[in-house]
C-alpha cells in the first residue's frame, strides 16, 4: 500500500485573505514592472488552484526578478510554498502556494503554452471585478 503524506497548510486562509493576497502578488507583480498581468479565476473550474497568476518578464534576469518579488511577498506573508520550478532557467517559473499558482514566463514561453487560451474557460479576475461593480 503506498502512503501518501499530506501536510496541512500552516495558515488557514478565509475568502477575503485570498483575495488579498491575489491583489497584493499582483501589486508586486506590476510594482516589477510585469507584463501584461493577467489573474485567472479557477474556483469553480479546477482542483489545481482556486488561481493562476500569468505575467511576462522582458528577459531572463526581468522574469527571475519578478519571481523573487513575488516569492519574497509569499515568504514574507508566511504563505506556504509547495512548490518552485524554473527559477534556475528564468524562461518559465511556476510559483505553487496552493490557492495560488504565480506563472512568471517570457514572452515566447507564454505565447507557445498560451495559458489563457488553455483556461479560456475561467474568467479573469479584472472581468468578474468589472461584473461585479456593474
Amino acid at each position: 500500500m503506498c502512503q501518501i503524506d499530506i501536510n496541512p497548510p500552516k495558515v488557514f486562509l478565509n475568502d477575503q485573505d485570498v483575495s488579498n493576497h491575489l491583489q497584493a502578488i499582483i501589486e508586486v507583480l506590476e510594482d516589477k514592472k510585469a507584463i501584461d498581468v493577467v489573474s485567472l479565476d479557477l474556483r469553480d473550474k479546477s482542483a489545481v488552484a482556486d488561481y493562476f497568476v500569468v505575467c511576462s518578464g522582458n528577459s531572463r534576469p526581468h522574469t527571475r526578478a519578478l519571481a523573487e518579488a513575488a516569492y519574497g511577498y509569499v515568504k514574507d506573508h508566511e504563505l506556504e510554498v509547495y512548490s518552485i520550478e524554473g527559477k534556475q532557467e528564468g524562461a518559465w517559473v511556476l510559483i505553487d502556494i496552493g490557492i495560488i499558482v504565480i506563472h512568471v514566463m517570457q514572452a515566447s514561453q507564454r505565447e507557445f503554452y498560451n495559458l489563457e487560451q488553455l483556461w479560456s474557460h475561467a474568467q479573469k479576475q479584472q472581468e468578474q471585478q468589472q461584473e461585479e461593480a456593474k
